[in-house]
């Protein structure tokens, strides 16, 4: 998830010159970003950490396999971006944008090797330029370039790049399209969305589908609050297995949801200032302080914690959640590939710090 000069945007000059792979941290973590099986962190001084499964070197430490303990990612420049789609994950960077993992359909770079490209990198590559935004699906990622025009590679099978095509393995790099110019893009499964720059609606395409949201929606279409169009600051979406999501008013804070699940949804008039959408949960916070609404994955000891306050940064996803509180990462739920970076693979319903690299 990206956004552009709103204040969501991680705008931070690292304090580390050149590639990233040794030396001491220098502040704590600024950023999480989970997806099933797979979460990385940022720190202030720009390193990234990635912990979970590393069967297609998703780590980005330069191998496959091993333990699901959490591992520096090597041979990057300071990171001001992350983002994790289902084993491959890319970072923004003033240079451009890395990626590393599982390759398949392309969504790590489409150039690698010959044609299909390589199953997968365990080594960051620098695969495009200097760009504004970056977000990562399940099977496929798109930034923003510094003409507000989006690209996206990877997997294009239910619609998601929103650029009228079903092309289901795009082993290229393809220019979007869009009818406007776009300053923010978030995507989650098989699902991407824009906002436009000089309105700040937002518009969203793939698949599946969720009363209100899209039907397989080829090209882009307008997401509207009860009928109204709802200028906007920030979207999550539900991953692979929800159909839900939510978004924040510009202005007023308040949240607007829509999907199937209603019972996950914040009652109306709900504000906040940071929104987050799981499977059969949603969370959102307030001053630091999170609130929940729905009942999550009880078989996955995934669902609401209680008393959770100095948080400045929440994700959820399909059976796990993780936040940031006084710059540690901490998470819960499902630990099937050690999602929870506690050096195990035991679920836990109580929040557990995410290890040191």
């Amino acid at each position: 998830m990206w956004q552009f000069n709103d204040g969501g945007n991680i705008d931070t000059e690292a304090d580390v010159d050149g590639n990233i792979d040794g030396g001491p941290l220098n502040g704590g973590v600024i950023d999480v970003q989970t997806a099933p099986g797979l979460g990385c962190e940022l720190f202030a001084n720009g390193r990234v950490a990635c912990w979970g499964g590393n069967s297609c070197g998703q780590h980005g430490a330069g191998y496959v396999g091993g333990n699901t303990a959490i591992q520096y990612v090597i041979a990057i420049p300071p990171a001001l971006e992350i983002a994790v789609g289902r084993e491959h994950a890319c970072i923004r960077a003033t240079d451009g944008v890395w990626c590393w993992g599982n390759n398949q359909y392309g969504r790590v770079d489409p150039r690698i090797g010959t044609t299909p490209p390589a199953a997968y990198t365990a080594t960051p590559r620098r695969v495009r330029g200097p760009v504004l935004g970056i977000a990562a699906g399940a099977y496929h990622t798109c930034v923003i370039d510094d003409a507000y025009t989006a690209t996206c590679w990877g997997d294009n099978s239910a619609g998601a790049f929103g650029n009228g095509s079903l092309t289901a393995t795009a082993w290229n790099v393809t220019l979007v399209g869009l009818a406007f110019e776009a300053d923010a893009v978030w995507a989650a499964g098989t699902r991407t969305c824009y906002r436009d720059r000089a309105t700040r609606l937002i518009y969203c395409s793939g698949y599946p589908n969720a009363e209100g949201l899209v039907d397989g929606v080829l090209m882009p279409a307008e997401i509207s609050g009860t009928g109204a169009s709802v200028p906007s600051t920030d979207v999550s979406q539900g991953s692979a297995l929800g159909m839900d999501a939510c978004m924040l008013e510009e202005g007023t804070h308040k949240i607007w949801c829509w999907g199937t699940d209603y019972d996950m949804f914040p009652t109306p008039d709900t504000t906040a200032d940071k929104i987050a959408v799981g499977n059969n949960l949603t969370a959102w916070l307030n001053d630091g302080v999170v609130s929940f609404a729905g009942e999550g994955v009880p078989s996955y000891t995934y669902a609401a914690v209680p008393g959770l306050m100095d948080v400045t940064v929440i994700r959820l996803t399909d059976d796990h959640g993780c936040y940031v509180r006084h710059g540690e990462v901490y998470c819960w739920g499902g630990n099937l590939q050690g999602d929870l970076g506690d050096g195990t693979t035991t679920p836990s319903a109580t929040p557990l710090r995410v290890l040191a690299p």
